[in-house]
């Protein structure tokens, strides 16, 4: 997409132009990522691999340029672990040593928010470096480091808050993967997930007695769960009819038949079976991508975010952070558009 760079791109590309460089890397998504898509000669990958050493990466890079000065030597790190070390920048200036530091910045602490969204429900704690995070480029320009003269152009951000909109399904995308879900029981999960935008484990731990058809679909997301009791409405509200959610207020037994006896088992392992199937069925989104179209898609009903982020279970300042930064070009001219005719409306009346 334009404006938009995911980093398997960048280190494709680091493979293209530099494949007989030393490689060192510090600790996270991007070592993970630089694993996978690099292709060293022996004895050219130098990681702290599972020791989890972040701001390893510059000072070994730096040890290897001074002992093979003439060799090419490339830093992968990511924007929260290069920070450890940021004061070697000091020493690559003081020496002239020609490093090239390559930091896939998302303006998270990637790894850590990965795992605070896949089994702890996405609470977010001390994972967002949005705020306080130096311009890498200004302190490169003030420690005199030499930039390449067209760096401008060929840098660009690929996180939340800088460039960029996170690939979320379309309306369209959903209800087509619904009907290719072979299971019914599952095809009940993904259409509360859709319709009500709930984590994963969530949808076993519901009242949903308001989904009869003479109920007020508004379904109550029980205490058991992380963030405790709150209620849902459905957006799109048609949905519940198009996916048949009606049928589990009558009999909420047509869920899949999972152990969900917290003495016994968490919430993080009834999160991941969902998960798992998602897999199993090939969807090509994740459980949460559902979760996070719904957060997008009440912005277009007008729904104000302190509504929203109470049914979701998390703080406003977090629903606003996070999920406004995702409403692509597409999203603002529907969201114009649904403007433009409440104006007509009420001109009308």
């Amino acid at each position: 997409k334009e404006g938009e760079i995911y980093p398997q791109e960048v280190l494709l590309k680091v493979r293209e132009l530099s494949p007989e460089a030393y490689i060192t890397t510090d600790v996270g998504q991007h070592q993970m990522w630089a694993a996978q898509y690099l292709r060293n000669s022996p004895r050219k990958w130098i990681s702290s691999a599972g020791l989890g050493t972040m701001g390893f990466g510059l000072p070994a890079a730096i040890g290897v340029k001074a002992a093979l000065p003439n060799s090419d030597v490339i830093c992968i790190a990511g924007d929260a672990s290069v920070l450890m070390n940021i004061q070697e920048l000091g020493t690559l200036s003081q020496y002239g040593l020609k490093v090239k530091l390559i930091i896939i910045n998302n303006r998270w602490q990637g790894m850590v928010r990965q795992w605070q969204e896949s089994f702890y429900d996405e609470r977010y704690s001390s994972s967002d470096m949005s705020c306080g995070e130096p311009d890498f480029v200004k302190l490169a320009k003030f420690l005199d480091i030499e930039l390449p003269e067209n760096w401008k152009l060929n840098s660009r951000g690929y996180g939340l808050n800088k460039a960029g909109f996170r690939d979320l399904p379309k309306d369209e995308l959903i209800e087509k993967l619904w009907e290719t879900i072979p299971n019914k029981s599952w095809k009940f999960v993904f259409g509360l997930m859709a319709t009500y935008g709930l984590r994963n484990h969530e949808v076993f731990f519901c009242d949903l007695s308001s989904l009869t058809d003479f109920g007020d679909k508004i379904i109550r997301v029980l205490p058991t769960t992380k963030t405790g009791e709150h209620q849902v409405w459905p957006f799109h509200p048609e949905w519940v009819e198009k996916f048949e959610l009606s049928k589990l207020g009558e009999n909420p037994e047509l869920l899949p038949n999972i152990n969900r006896d917290l003495k016994i088992t968490t919430l993080q392992n009834i999160g991941k079976k969902i998960t798992d199937q998602f897999k199993r069925y090939s969807l090509k989104i994740k459980p949460y991508d559902l979760r996070h179209a719904w957060a997008v898609r009440t912005i277009f009903y007008d729904l104000p975010d302190t509504v929203a982020a109470r049914m979701m279970g998390h703080s406003v300042s977090l629903h606003t952070q996070t999920y406004h930064h995702w409403i692509t070009k597409r999203d603002q001219q529907q969201a114009v558009n649904n403007a433009i005719l409440k104006v007509k409306r009420v001109k009308n009346i």
